[in-house]
């Protein structure tokens, strides 16, 4: 009985801790020239390439002689190693 109680208690938790760990989508990468790498909120890096997935809370830097523009509706364009945070992001166009 305490067993199943417990277990009832962790897919509770599970179940109201999912929505605060859900990502939310900034764009995607449209165009890229030379390298470039996302770091999340997490501290985990990765390369990024066309069509590759940016999150709030992404860190995006470019490298030497490397250039990214971001493609969600609006345009980000980044020129060579340059750094920039995304640490919000709305859907809305209205928004500005």
């Amino acid at each position: 009985m305490a067993t199943a109680r417990v277990l009832l208690l962790c897919f509770v938790v599970v179940l109201i801790a999912a929505p605060a760990g859900a990502v939310d989508l900034a764009g995607s990468v449209a165009k890229l020239q030379g390298s470039a790498v996302a770091t999340a909120t997490t501290g985990f890096s990765r390369p990024l390439q066309n069509g590759s997935t940016i999150l709030v809370g992404d860190r995006i830097a470019t490298g030497a002689d490397s250039r990214l523009r971001m493609n969600d509706g609006a345009i980000v364009t980044l020129g060579s190693t340059s750094t920039i945070t995304i640490e919000t992001w709305s859907g809305d166009a209205t928004t500005g």
